[in-house]
């Protein structure tokens, strides 16, 4: 399987998106780069394969820059599938959470179908290879705070900023 690649621009730097014939397999955070895609979850795809800048990645594109813009809430960019079943159901579950609101990983675990495991939730939230089109940004700790985001605190806080200054 071959893969291709694409930068896009957003006010907080350049997101890496790879894809492949089936659908985007991994969105980095800016300053991301094709070696961290191949480390995230090398088990998740082949490592020899070819990867090169994608042909067409106008929908991509527009999808990121509608989001950035605020035009866009959510997105319907197609998902290479990827994860366990359990990991599956708790991003579709993400998925659903509003744009511009929160939940917590305890309110995510009962949406997700497993009320009791709330560390194995905030593990598979962690495994998110689409970072914004599965919104993990929008997951806070219990008591509010921001907890971990691959992209860092600060940027967590600005895309959690901008979704709520849009959805107004």
């Amino acid at each position: 399987m071959s893969y291709g690649y694409t930068t896009v621009p957003s006010p907080w730097g350049d997101w890496l998106v790879v894809s492949n014939d089936i659908g985007v397999v991994f969105v980095g955070f800016p300053g991301n780069t094709l070696q961290d895609w191949r480390d995230f979850r090398p088990e998740w795809h082949d490592a020899t394969a070819r990867i090169q800048a994608a042909g067409d990645a106008q929908p991509i594109q527009t999808a990121f820059q509608e989001y950035f813009t605020g035009a866009a809430t959510a997105f319907a960019l197609p998902l290479a599938p990827v994860g366990t079943p359990f990991q599956q159901r708790v991003w579709t579950a993400l998925r659903q959470v509003p744009y511009g609101t929160t939940i917590s990983y305890s309110v995510l675990a009962v949406q997700s179908g497993a009320p009791t495991a709330v560390r194995a939730v905030a593990h598979a939230v962690a495994r998110n290879p689409w970072l914004l089109i599965v919104p993990c940004q929008r997951v806070l700790r219990q008591d509010g705070s921001l907890g971990q985001y691959r992209g860092g605190a600060v940027l967590k806080q600005a895309l959690l900023k901008h979704e709520k200054a849009s959805a107004q």
